[in-house]
């Protein structure tokens, strides 16, 4: 699941009490929904969910995505 660029803060927790943090990415819908500069960081920073959370949403779940994949 991705929130897809919905910067939603309420939309985030509710994401990650139904479906886990395990299972979200976060992402943009560039070039339909161009983020500024470092708003995603101060988006998750802002979000009120724990640091362990945050990280996962953030990179963590997409680096375990990826380390599964053969070259």
């Amino acid at each position: 699941m991705s929130p897809s660029g919905i910067f939603s803060h309420r939309y985030l927790r509710w994401a990650v009490e139904v479906l886990g943090a395990e299972r979200i990415l976060m992402s943009t819908d560039y070039p339909f929904e161009k983020a500024p500069p470092a708003s995603v960081p101060r988006f998750l920073d802002q979000s009120g969910l724990r640091d362990a959370d945050r990280a996962l949403i953030a990179h963590a779940n997409w680096d375990r995505l990826v380390a599964r994949i053969r070259r």
